[in-house]
């Protein structure tokens, strides 16, 4: 029997190898290179990113009627791995057209490239739920999933500015799209690894209604509250790693740190570790409470410390270890709450509940990306200024350290109010039940057909 785990590791890096270099260098590149205004590059990001956050739950609903010899999540792999990877190029290939032109060129490659991430990511959601229902191994391929989220985006973030320098440089661009066009390449070869190892476990044949998708949604407070904390966390993350080359170059004046700061995600291997161990002791609701507590400790460590790199790397480093159990834990509490669905609502809706939480992580993200543009421009941020001004510089640490303290901890707040922990068992049992029934219904009549 082949083992999914590999491939699931091999699912999430896929997209995160090129999301990774959106994250954290598109601003650079559309402010910097491209030539856009930051403040229209903050308004581009949130009207992109809100109206993909919309599309989401559609390819949610899409996925749960998906009927294929392959299952309803592991055809998208296939399906969205070339697309996903070619518009990641053209979004970093804007042509040297009018300020009109560009911005245009941006907002429709953007586009179609976050809503191509949705259609590779959201599978990987959704089919955790499929693979196996054993809690442990959920634990288990999530940290795994994590894993390779982990050394995906590292490599990303690590390659990426030699890579542009190496092919050309980052002045006209040119670097930039030859650099997305070796990541896209190796991102098709993994989404293709995915495809041929996974397995979904047999799932029926009924097809999610339409109108069920309000049910899931309706007075689900699990889901509520992990889509809303997933949305302020995206918002700050993305906030705080898009600003990660403005803090070292324009505040620190060491944008050699940007590489180094890069690799520090590897220390998440301590999360994963801890991950399936911490979450068995305490529960996967107090393992998120503890991981969302020791980041925002993490995030906070430099403020007092001004411009020493020193407690910067100590801080990044702390806040790295702790993102590897947040994110374990995370994606296993959603497979929870797919069972927590199906026994409270009698619905199994995978892909709705993935979808919801890429809305979560889009939304957030355009507030993140939006937020950053309009922070700097606000500051008076100036594209190529040797020396900014005190106010855009204050926005720079703000974005950086600030505003991750604030929400980490009210995300640590808002999970008190999450209970199906204590649920779990009783959950699993009545689903076991049913499925005993339902099984035994199918067979009496099919013995009874005429």
């Amino acid at each position: 029997m082949r083992s999914p785990r590999a491939g699931y590791a091999a699912a999430d890096g896929a997209a995160t190898l090129i999301w990774t270099v959106v994250g954290g260098y598109l601003v650079v590149y559309y402010t910097d290179v491209a030539g856009l205004p930051a403040a229209a590059v903050g308004t581009l990001f949130l009207l992109v990113r809100m109206f993909d956050a919309i599309v989401d739950p559609v390819i949610g609903v899409v996925i749960d009627r998906t009927r294929t010899r392959w299952g309803r999540s592991r055809p998208y792999f296939l399906w969205a791995s070339v697309p996903f990877a070619t518009l990641a190029v053209l979004t970093f290939s804007v042509p040297d057209w009018s300020e009109s032109g560009r911005l245009a060129w941006a907002y429709v490659t953007y586009l179609l490239l976050s809503v191509l991430y949705s259609l590779a990511t959201i599978p990987v959601v959704s089919i955790l739920a499929a693979l196996t229902a054993d809690d442990r191994e959920r634990v288990r391929l999530s940290s795994l999933r994590t894993a390779g989220n982990l050394v995906t985006s590292v490599a990303a973030g690590a390659a990426i500015l030699p890579l542009v320098a190496m092919l050309g440089g980052g002045d006209d661009g040119r670097g930039y799209t030859l650099a997305m066009f070796l990541l896209g390449s190796v991102s098709v070869v993994l989404f293709l690894f995915a495809f041929a190892t996974l397995r979904e476990r047999a799932a029926g044949d009924r097809r999610l209604r339409v109108a069920e998708v309000r049910t899931v949604m309706r007075g689900n407070l699990p889901l509520k509250i992990m889509i809303g904390g997933g949305l302020l966390i995206n918002a700050a993350s993305v906030t705080r790693v898009a600003s990660t080359v403005y803090f070292c170059r324009d505040y620190l004046g060491r944008e050699d740190l940007v590489p180094v700061l890069a690799l520090f995600p590897v220390l998440m291997i301590v999360g994963l570790v801890l991950a399936r161990p911490v979450a068995q002791r305490i529960g996967k609701r107090n393992a998120l409470v503890v991981a969302l507590i020791v980041q925002a400790i993490g995030f906070a460590l430099p403020i007092p410390f001004g411009q020493h790199v020193g407690p910067v790397l100590a801080g990044t480093a702390l806040a790295s270890a702790a993102l590897g159990l947040l994110i374990s834990v995370e994606y296993a509490v959603l497979a929870d709450i797919v069972d927590y669905t199906d026994w409270r609502y009698g619905v199994r809706a995978a892909g709705v509940i993935a979808s919801l939480a890429a809305f979560s992580a889009k939304a957030g993200s355009a507030l993140g990306g939006a937020a950053l543009g309009w922070l700097l421009a606000a500051g008076g941020y100036r594209s190529g200024a040797e020396q900014q001004p005190a106010a855009a510089l204050n926005a720079i640490r703000f974005c950086f350290y600030g505003l991750p303290v604030i929400v980490w901890l009210l995300v640590a707040v808002l999970l008190a109010a999450y209970k199906v922990d204590q649920q779990l068992a009783r959950i699993r049992a009545d689903l076991a039940a049913r499925e005993v029934v339902a099984d035994v219904e199918s067979e009496t009549r099919f013995t009874t057909r005429p």
